[in-house]
């Protein structure tokens, strides 16, 4: 990180001597980088050749945070409901990755002609905080749709897939509810 300041620094700086009428000696820098308070300004002592040193206070930038430029939420689906769509039963078999190991599969599972079924979130304890796991795909018969799945936009639970005759579709938040 003192790279990037440094490097802002030196660009900075540049533009503000290649103005002064004689090349410019930088003596000292007068805060540390990790020391300056806000607002942020770096006091700096030039002296350009044949005059006195003088101090001018380069404002130093804030630095971007990540999650600040774009940078998306995961589309990720913890749990599911599948609905099917087909004039048959079919058997459908969801696949998650685990914490550490293999892929965990669940199924298969049979969903009568027009029928619903909830495929439930799973947590893994791992110690001191739980993770869920993730929805990596879901293949019922030859069909299959993997993640990243259509429409999903960050973390959502109870997320619907329509099996129709030729594909899974990934339809969009449910409002299926199971009485269980």
């Amino acid at each position: 990180m003192l790279m990037i300041y440094f490097a802002i620094f030196t660009l900075f700086l540049t533009s503000r001597i290649s103005a002064l009428p004689a090349p410019a000696i930088i003596h000292t820098v007068g805060a540390a980088l990790s020391t300056v308070s806000s607002p942020l300004f770096i006091p700096i002592t030039v002296t350009a050749v044949g005059d006195a040193a003088s101090t001018i206070n380069l404002p130093l930038p804030m630095p971007a945070i990540a999650y600040s430029v774009g940078v998306p939420a995961p589309a990720i689906v913890y749990s599911a409901v599948i609905y099917n769509a087909q004039r048959s039963k079919i058997k459908c078999t969801v696949f998650r990755p685990q914490p550490s190991g293999p892929m965990l599969s669940f199924g298969p599972l049979t969903i009568r002609k027009k029928e619903y079924h909830l495929i439930k979130e799973v947590t893994y304890d791992m110690g001191t905080w739980t993770a869920a796991a993730i929805i990596q795909k879901i293949q019922c018969g030859h069909l299959v749709v993997s993640a990243p799945f259509a429409n999903v936009t960050s973390p959502v639970k109870n997320w619907e897939f329509r099996v129709e005759k030729n594909k899974i579709v990934s339809v969009g938040p449910s409002s299926y509810n199971a009485d269980n």
